[in-house]
């Protein structure tokens, strides 16, 4: 007897050039360079891209604004900490998804944070909440999951 497939799996591609891709050592982009890669992005069919972390300041949140207005086709994403500035800035950039980050690990929450679970679950359901109250999609990021107590990670994906 064979189990029943769910329905179909959606999968997205979701590019993080402008965001991530900064993070190499050596690489820094111009404005300029950032609106031309999201245009080419988007002209080249991606359906999802990470563009930015509205923390790194104003002129940040400005360009944000700039690449997600400038889109066509493509969801824009921009990440931020689970942190009242954060989301705050990340809203204004007027992007269709906010990627909210939280550390989920035992050794993170504890030592980095000095919380505990019950502090990430809050976290989770305040800040995902302000993020779709404000009109916005909401992703939530799992900080250090591979260290995670399995059980835990569960729960904090339900709450998400």
């Amino acid at each position: 007897m064979t189990t029943p497939r769910p329905g179909p799996t959606r999968v997205t591609i979701n590019d993080t050039t402008l965001r991530d891709g900064e993070q190499t050592a050596g690489v820094a982009f111009t404005d300029d360079e950032k609106l031309a890669i999201a245009r080419a992005l988007d002209l080249a069919g991606v359906p999802e891209m990470e563009i930015g972390s509205p923390a790194m300041g104003e002129q940040e949140v400005e360009l944000l604004r700039a690449i997600t207005q400038s889109v066509r086709h493509a969801r824009t994403m921009v990440w931020a900490r689970m942190a009242p500035l954060d989301v705050a800035s990340a809203l204004r950039c007027g992007a269709h998804i906010v990627h909210v980050s939280v550390p989920v690990s035992d050794i993170q929450l504890t030592h980095k944070l000095g919380r505990d679970r019950d502090w990430a679950l809050g976290q989770i359901a305040h800040w995902v909440g302000t993020v779709t109250d404000a009109g916005a999609s909401a992703s939530v990021g799992f900080e250090d999951a591979s260290r995670a107590d399995p059980r835990f990670l569960l729960r904090a994906a339900e709450m998400a």
